[in-house]
């Protein structure tokens, strides 16, 4: 076999872990799999070292590399001044925010790497993010007798067991909001393509995933407004934005003023009460209560000054029983692990590529890049992004592709100038 149709074939089974990695997770299959999608990816960054013809991925800004070098430097300093706690699973996850950044490296450089169409990956990722709904929804709806007889013996237990998300929901159904916003701004209105819309919808809407639920409500909002306010649509975003900004500024506020905040705590009260008699039967939220204790542990756990700066890094928060992965939003783990250094560059990281791309709004390239890095940021919220591979590597295949459109298409417009 040529070393290009090995590099084409790897590069396939890539696209496919970065829909189904967390489907490992609920199987009997060996975790030394999920593996084979991070040997690819250090074999391809190989490749590209050897030939030396690495190119960095386009307009990325300073915060990328600051994040990288600050994430690289002092999770170093927390595993060389914590050896008591040097657990490979925090090793293994240290690699993984890595791999956030090499992605880009790698599909900026696709060409290089093998000679399989862009856009081919692309139509390869959303189809696996359809077939992912019908998994979903057989997962649901197969009785669980049938599944204990037939499938778990084989599979693995609680794969499907009253599942509707392979994984956890967040999770799950990242694949089919970036599918479903991609169809959305490039694709022609014919049968297919919105008999696609509606199957990734379906499975998203009955995900359970809230913050599934609420991007796609998000971001097909915007869209509406773009289509209904094209020409105008900077002066929109502003003020969206501008109202944003005031609203969490006014929310900060509120919160810092004993009078006010108490004010704010007791409707916020009032208002979770008459959520759970709805939709909850009044269960409190435990999960939640145990995520936001444990923050409160780690960020008090700090000693000084300079830890609250930079943090120790991931390996140095693992002492105690509290893992940083429970914390399952980014934005708590970067300012706990890396400090508020880390939190500042990982929120200047997100907003300038947000900020950026309002310049090209024009475009559906900019329209989609935009949506992209909101949904990334809202699953920020709810999900250690960097570690996971559906959302990480997902930004880092997408965004290459814009951009690598972009860069062919001002190439031709030089050639037919010269």
């Amino acid at each position: 076999m040529k070393i290009s149709k090995l590099n084409n074939i790897l590069m396939y089974i890539l696209v496919w872990f970065i829909i189904y990695s967390s489907a490992l997770n609920y199987t009997n299959i060996p975790s030394v799999f999920s593996y084979l999608k991070d040997i690819i990816i250090f074999y391809f960054m190989a490749l590209l070292i050897i030939k030396n013809k690495i190119k960095k991925p386009k307009d990325m800004g300073i915060s990328f590399y600051i994040l990288f070098l600050l994430i690289v430097i002092i999770s170093w300093l927390g595993l060389i001044n914590n050896t008591e706690n040097s657990k490979i699973e925090i090793i293994i996850r240290i690699l993984r925010y890595l791999e956030f950044f090499i992605l880009f490296f790698i599909f900026a450089n696709i060409e290089i790497i093998c000679t399989v169409p862009y856009k081919n990956l692309i139509n390869w990722y959303i189809a696996l993010s359809i077939v992912l709904v019908f998994v979903h929804i057989f997962g649901y709806f197969v009785p669980n007798n049938i599944v204990s007889i037939y499938i778990d013996n084989k599979l693995g237990n609680g794969y499907y067991r009253n599942r509707i998300s392979v994984g956890q929901p967040a999770i799950a159904v990242y694949p089919m909001i970036i599918s479903y916003l991609y169809l959305l701004v490039y694709k022609k209105n014919n049968f297919k393509i919105v008999l696609s819309m509606i199957i990734l919808l379906l499975g998203i809407f009955i995900s359970i995933s809230t913050t599934g639920i609420l991007a796609i409500l998000v971001t097909t909002l915007i869209f509406i407004i773009y289509n209904r306010f094209k020409n105008n649509f900077k002066k929109v975003i502003y003020t969206i934005l501008s109202i944003s900004i005031i609203f969490f500024v006014g929310i900060i506020i509120i919160r810092n003023i004993p009078e006010l905040n108490e004010l704010y705590e007791k409707q916020s009260k009032m208002l979770s009460i008459k959520i759970e008699a709805l939709y909850k039967e009044n269960i409190t939220d435990f999960s939640m209560k145990t995520r936001n204790d444990k923050y409160n542990d780690i960020k008090n756990s700090k000693k000084n000054i300079f830890e609250k700066i930079v943090g120790i890094g991931l390996l140095g928060y693992n002492a105690n029983g509290i893992v940083v992965g429970s914390l399952e939003n980014t934005f708590r783990t970067m300012n706990v692990c890396y400090g508020i250094i880390g939190l500042l560059t990982y929120v200047a990281f997100i907003a300038r590529h947000i900020i950026y791309e309002i310049k090209h709004i024009g475009s559906k390239d900019g329209m989609f890049i935009i949506l992209l890095f909101i949904v990334f940021a809202m699953h920020s919220y709810t999900l250690e992004v960097l570690y996971l591979p559906t959302i990480s590597y997902t930004l880092s295949l997408f965004y290459c592709y814009i951009k690598n459109k972009n860069i062919k298409r001002e190439d031709k417009s030089e050639n037919i100038d010269n």
